[in-house]
């Protein structure tokens, strides 16, 4: 499950269109701010923040790392590139895509 807490959240949108790319079936929870701001809710997303993915082997956040997650699960895919150089690209344009983002 990849929560969300509100449609258009570009950067949970990452995750879901990493997901399509690498062939992987997520459903996505919106979160509300009661359930968000609850103790449990807490415990289990350190950071607060969106996107979380949730998982059997625990719970991630952040875009990128959630992007390249579903990259490994499915090598094929080719998310992550098919050696070391092509990593390197990739990981250049999400720095690049990340900042731009950032930028006001």
């Amino acid at each position: 499950k990849i929560h969300n807490n509100h449609p258009g959240n570009i950067f949970v949108d990452v995750g879901m269109i990493a997901a399509d790319f690498a062939g992987i079936a997520v459903e996505e929870v919106i979160i509300d701010a009661e359930t968000k701001n609850s103790k449990e809710y807490k415990a289990k997303n350190l950071t607060g923040k969106f996107p979380l993915l949730e998982t059997d082997e625990g719970c991630l956040s952040e875009s990128v790392a959630i992007a390249k997650h579903f990259g490994r699960l499915n090598p094929g895919s080719n998310l992550n590139g098919k050696d070391a150089w092509e990593s390197a690209q990739v990981d250049q344009w999400i720095d690049f895509t990340v900042s731009s983002m950032m930028t006001p």
